[in-house]
């Protein structure tokens, strides 16, 4: 047991992260049944949009975004770098859901996350639904994504909302569990690239038989705006 201090909480460093920087809405991308933009609430978000691809977490996330006024859904859709119909592969446990082949490596460490199916799913840019949906925001954002290695492809689409972008929260793989995602240091390197410095890494999926951290979570804030 241990004195429980709010610094060493990655949700509530998040918002207060998001407070200093003046990003008032939080674009959760990669949302699965809600449990993220709950804990973010809680920690003081002021204002959430979630995505989500799959009809089964989809369903849930409305659930779970009824009652709150400051907790909306986007229209079932995945983001990336072009519009257009994708299968998504569907995992046993959900979470590891991805647009992308899943490797053996990641199976090895989480058995349950094998993939048990297909569905088709919408992908739009980024650019696209908050020039449509969110022209009414002049504000700034919070980007955070949860898309199993599609990472690059949503940062591809999100070309002219990046400047708007004062913290972008991702997960980042430290050795490879889905085909064709960027590598750790790739996707850094691309974010710094951006104007962005890291001031976080929690660990994130951990293989408990080799004790290997597989994925960590990361969080940039812009220098300069």
């Amino acid at each position: 047991m241990v004195r429980y201090d709010p610094v060493n909480d990655p949700d509530w460093r998040l918002a207060k992260l998001c407070d200093r920087s003046g990003a008032a809405m939080l674009l959760d991308v990669g949302a699965n049944t809600g449990q993220f933009a709950t804990r973010m609430l809680r920690a003081g978000i002021p204002s959430i949009v979630s995505f989500e691809p799959l009809s089964g977490p989809y369903a849930k996330l409305i659930g779970a975004a009824r009652g709150y006024t400051q907790w909306s859904v986007a229209p079932r859709c995945a983001l990336g770098a072009t519009e257009g119909k994708v299968e998504m592969n569907i995992a046993g446990n959900s979470q590891s859901s991805s647009l992308l082949p899943m490797l053996r490596r990641h199976v090895e460490a989480l058995p349950n996350s094998a993939y048990t199916g297909t569905e088709s799913v919408h992908v739009l840019r980024l650019d696209d639904f908050v020039e449509t949906s969110l022209a009414g925001y002049d504000g700034a954002f919070a980007l955070k994504m949860d898309v199993q290695g599609f990472e690059g492809s949503v940062l591809d689409g999100a070309a002219r909302t990046l400047p708007r972008v004062r913290v972008i929260y991702t997960e980042m793989s430290l050795c490879p569990l889905y085909e064709g995602s960027p590598a750790f240091i790739d996707l850094y390197a691309r974010i710094v690239g951006l104007g962005f410095r890291c001031v976080g890494v929690t660990p994130g999926f951990i293989d408990r038989e080799r004790w290997e951290v597989l994925q960590v979570d990361a969080t940039f804030v812009a220098e300069g705006r």
